[in-house]
């Protein structure tokens, strides 16, 4: 499995002498794709992490980030600054243990009276050139605050089950993603609470019938009908296996095939005798 990951664990903002403002990415209030672990947030397939600032003023800001991340097919994360969704700076993650990674900021004299959306950004992850492989996919219905989101609320079965579907069907659509793992099953020994598919009583929560219907209804194909006078049947599929039933002379055959990136765009089904 190839993958790359950038984790955040401070973000601090300078401005000449006077204090910093420390920010831990854990409690920040803007978290997108990713999830904690050991006092870090990680950040996974583009998310980003950061906080709605007030600046007292325009002149020159370091922002300083402790960060580390994991390469890929031999290319580190990227990491980037954003203020208002626009990057400021961009930097390469070139170490596995954390380490300080400065950026240098010049704003304005005159600042817009809102505070300023500040976030460090997992920019790479899609354009490595590699297969997707998304792990440890993990929204809850622990009762906490959304937060980082147009949605507001907290995270219940409802929640979970809308965002899990909006996120399958945006990895579905991906060409490079191949595959998508839910890391618990069942809530019991889960490593974030209310994070399975399943209850503690092994009973379905809405998200697990939910993911069954976009998997087993939406996302499968099935086609019949009668072939042409060439003795040819054609249908469009999604990728994956498919068993073949054909029925002529009183006779049925049954055959498996796979349908992948690559083809085959046609099957050859010999007839039972």
């Amino acid at each position: 499995m190839m993958r790359t990951w950038i984790s955040v664990s401070v973000i601090c903002c300078l401005a000449g002498s006077a204090s910093a403002l420390t920010i831990k990415a854990t409690e920040a209030q803007i978290k997108t794709i990713g999830g904690a672990s050991g006092g870090v947030w990680n950040l996974w397939s583009a998310g980003e992490v950061g906080e709605y600032i007030e600046f007292a003023g325009g002149g020159q800001y370091e922002i300083a980030v402790t960060a580390y991340g994991s390469p890929a097919g031999g290319v580190w994360p990227k990491m980037s600054l954003r203020f208002n969704g626009a990057a400021v700076g961009r930097i390469n993650v070139t170490g596995d243990k954390p380490e300080v990674y400065m950026f240098i900021v010049k704003l304005p004299a005159k600042l817009p009276k809102a505070p300023v959306k500040v976030v460090v950004a997992f920019d790479n992850d899609a354009v490595i050139g590699k297969e997707l492989h998304i792990t440890e996919f993990t929204p809850t219905t622990s009762g906490a605050k959304i937060t980082g989101s147009h949605v507001g609320g907290v995270w219940d079965e409802s929640a979970q089950g809308e965002y899990a579907e909006k996120f399958f069907r945006i990895c579905f659509a991906h060409k490079d993603v191949v595959a998508l793992t839910w890391w618990d099953l069942c809530e019991r020994g889960a490593w974030l609470k209310g994070g399975g598919l399943l209850h503690k009583d092994l009973s379905p929560k809405k998200v697990y019938t939910t993911l069954k219907k976009l998997l087993h209804e939406e996302w499968s194909t099935r086609a019949a009908g009668k072939s042409d006078a060439a003795g040819k049947f054609a249908f469009r599929g999604f990728h994956g296996t498919y068993t073949a039933t054909v029925s002529a002379g009183g006779k049925t055959t049954k055959t498996e095939f796979h349908l992948g990136k690559k083809g085959p765009s046609a099957i050859t089904i010999k007839l039972a005798r």
